[in-house]
């Protein structure tokens, strides 16, 4: 996936952040880097009513149920 390999290679160049959220594919993911450094897609809200959150434990992938 293009979008993960440009934000695993973002956050290693960018110590200083712990994440990184990006969008348009359509599809979720949520990925650890490394330890409390993460890769951030919430994916389709349209299509599976997904959302993100971000909390003291770090990132969350949701589903919205409304």
């Amino acid at each position: 996936d293009i979008q993960e390999s440009f934000a695993r290679n973002y956050l290693m160049e960018r110590p200083d952040l712990q994440l990184l959220v990006m969008g348009h594919t359509h599809r979720a993911a949520l990925i650890e880097i490394t330890p409390q450094r993460w890769y951030l897609n919430p994916g389709p809200w349209m299509e599976e009513a997904r959302y993100a959150t971000v909390g003291p434990d770090g990132p969350e992938l949701r589903v919205f149920n409304g």
